[in-house]
């Protein structure tokens, strides 16, 4: 679709350059002749480089499968992705993403297992196993994935894959949750600190990991922050703070945090 649409941007300019050329005789030839002549190379240098760039991403495409086919992790975890998601060449093929997955995988490599996991738990590609995925998340988890790491808390929070144990769901929250950017399991750990669950209850602790998450944009975090506020649950009591956190989950389509400024009558 991208090369015909440069196609047509060629041509389109070509033909201008053309028409300019006709319609430009009451200007010096020597004028007439140099704009024609920049939008033709112009148009040549786009289309250079539009080729050249697909050129050099097919050189590195066949490089990676070579590297891939020769045993290397990263590379064959690099051609799963490529399978599961698809490109302009390769069609999505989830059963070609596990096969690099789990070559990679086998190897240890730790975004491998993580992806195997997530195979597994979906049913990509793979009969849909949750005791595998939950094999697969731990691989990667004991060698610090935190994206694993918060996925092996939840299996044990819900109890699929492994058997339901909220004291190891707080243990691998708490090690994903300790990376800055994982808002997930950070506001996961907000929820157990608050409900009590794997650990004792803290409301202060629950407001401090709420308010982590919801820094980094986590809608859920931002409402469960706005709700603390309402109630003055670990922190103090205030209506505009949880208006304010409200409002941003609301922004970003939270559906509890559109009721609760409803049914404040700030929002119809």
């Amino acid at each position: 679709m991208k090369d015909s649409i440069r196609r047509g941007v060629i041509f389109f300019m070509v033909m201008v350059g053309i028409v300019f050329l006709k319609e430009t005789g009451r200007l010096k030839s020597d004028l007439a002749k140099i704009i024609v002549a920049a939008v033709i190379i112009f148009a040549v240098v786009y289309a250079i480089r539009g080729f050249g760039k697909k050129r050099q991403l097919k050189e590195l495409q066949a490089q990676c499968r070579k590297d891939a086919e020769q045993g290397d992790a990263d590379a064959q975890v690099n051609l799963g992705q490529t399978y599961e998601e698809g490109d302009r060449d390769i069609a999505p093929d989830p059963v070609q993403a596990v096969f690099w997955y789990r070559k990679s995988a086998d190897q240890g490599h730790p975004f491998a297992q993580f992806n195997l996991g997530r195979m597994y738990e979906s049913g990509q590609g793979v009969a849909q196993d949750q005791t595998q995925a939950a094999e697969w998340f731990r691989k990667a988890a004991d060698q610090d994935w935190d994206l694993a790491q918060a996925k092996l808390g939840q299996m044990y929070e819900e109890g699929r894959g492994v058997a339901q144990d909220q004291a190891q769901a707080f243990v691998w929250y708490s090690k994903a949750a300790a990376v800055p950017y994982n808002d997930l399991a950070q506001n996961q750990l907000g929820l157990m600190y608050e409900q009590g669950r794997g650990v004792a209850q803290d409301h202060a602790q629950a407001a401090e990991w709420f308010r982590k998450a919801a820094g980094q944009g986590c809608a859920s975090a931002q409402f469960n922050l706005g709700r603390l506020y309402a109630s003055g649950h670990g922190v103090t009591q205030d209506n505009t703070q949880a208006v304010h956190w409200y409002r941003k989950a609301a922004k970003q389509g939270d559906a509890k945090a559109q009721d609760a400024l409803r049914v404040m009558g700030l929002l119809k």
